[in-house]
């Protein structure tokens, strides 16, 4: 073979090379994102009726159910002009199913009784293939549903904002988090949402922001390469004695709720973080 046809022949060879290369990255770059959310306490991953210990009892969750909403991440954008080219903090949108909708997802499962399967339960963020994975450094997003969703006509809501177990009524909105747990001998329940909404009746919406909103921010480190959330109850239930008669549904005035919003709310919360930290 001559000179000639063996340059011409390494060229297309690695011309190739390039073209699969480059179709790969732009499949990846195209691709929807999928993040694990799983909860724990402590390092134990729980499940449905999956009993762990807190304060010396065992305790199982029959249902754990939240909302996250208004989710950015500090990153590149994909295809970005150069003069876009640097990181800063942008929405990344969620795609639309079942559990995800104008940009807020339902997660978590409900318990079928007396066994370990989920009647319902969805335990993934289903993101727009919007950045470049590998530039994205953080993520924040909210536990709970902005104000202009929270108060809509729940009869003609679709999913994910028409679960019954998750609404309260028309003025105070959705259970933001719903986590109803048991012993063996008691049981316990936390329901977060917004409280003191303005409103001439429960069927009706309130006309401006609720005095407790109730709504929490969380930032933390992403990994690109294990994109995954742990939700915490350890952190949740840090100094939380768990009694029926010590249940909370975001009343301000029931002193049982101060130490688990406080819980939410501190500085440096970690209800949410990522697999290694």
């Amino acid at each position: 073979m001559s000179d000639i046809k063996l340059f011409f022949l390494t060229l297309i060879k690695i011309t190739a090379a390039f073209s699969v290369l480059f179709f790969l990255a732009a499949c990846e770059r195209n691709r929807p994102v999928t993040i694990a959310v799983t909860p724990v306490y402590q390092q134990q991953v729980l499940a449905c009726n999956k009993a762990f210990s807190h304060m010396g009892e065992s305790w199982r969750y029959q249902q754990l159910q939240f909302f996250i909403s208004e989710l950015d991440v500090f990153a590149k954008a994909v295809d970005s002009s150069p003069d876009q080219a640097k990181n800063s903090w942008r929405t990344w949108p969620l795609l639309e199913s079942e559990f995800q909708s104008g940009n807020v997802a339902l997660l978590g499962q409900v318990c079928s009784p007396g066994g370990n399967q989920s009647s319902v339960g969805n335990w993934q963020l289903h993101l727009a293939p919007a950045f470049e994975l590998s530039s994205i450094s953080r993520i924040r997003f909210t536990l709970g549903i902005p104000f202009a969703l929270n108060h809509q006509n729940p009869l003609t809501q679709k999913s994910p904002f028409n679960v019954p177990s998750m609404f309260w009524v028309w003025r105070t909105g959705h259970k933001f988090l719903r986590l109803d747990m048991v012993s063996d001998d008691d049981n316990w329940l936390f329901h977060l949402g917004s409280t003191g909404c303005p409103a001439v009746s429960p069927v009706r919406p309130p006309a401006e922001q609720c005095r407790q909103p109730n709504r929490f921010q969380f930032e933390l480190a992403f990994d690109s390469k294990k994109p995954e959330l742990l939700l915490d109850l350890s952190r949740l239930l840090t100094q939380v004695a768990l009694t029926s008669k010590k249940s909370c549904q975001s009343a301000p005035d029931n002193p049982h709720c101060r130490q688990i919003l406080a819980n939410l709310s501190g500085p440096g919360s970690l209800l949410f973080r990522g697999s290694d930290d």
